[in-house]
């Protein structure tokens, strides 16, 4: 990958979490159960006077998903489409809940992301000079 489209990813990560993180500063959440989950809900705040094509949840997911994607390591490609199929099937079997069982779906995923750089670790001897 080059160096621009990594820098281009990480600005993208950065806004988007700078927006997550006023999300979770605002007055306007709430948690509550709902379908027996933890539901949340909140504000955007500003949100009327940003016009962007996609939605918050799809420009999170595009984020996330596109260099993974795009790598060159078949494994993080792997652990891409794993995450990929978590949002979906979150999204469509549990969307009164989506926030908590997609971290719930993270928090497994984990251990695929131990798997791998476990593995890449092991491939990777020092070298002696």
């Amino acid at each position: 990958m080059c160096f621009s489209a990594t820098v281009s990813y990480s600005a993208t990560a950065v806004l988007v979490s700078t927006g997550l993180y006023a999300v979770h500063q605002a007055d306007g959440m709430s948690v509550s159960v709902r379908e027996n989950s933890i539901h949340y809900s909140y504000i955007v705040p500003y949100r009327s006077s940003i016009h962007l094509p996609v939605t918050p949840a799809a420009l999170y997911a595009l984020t996330l998903l596109v260099p993974l994607f795009f790598s060159s390591h078949g494994k993080v490609r792997i652990f891409g489409m794993l995450i990929a199929s978590s949002m979906t099937l979150t999204s469509v079997a549990y969307s009164a809940a989506y926030v908590s069982v997609w971290c719930f779906f993270a928090a497994l995923l984990s251990l695929h992301l131990v798997y791998m750089i476990r593995d890449f670790a092991s491939k990777t001897k020092p070298t002696k000079a």
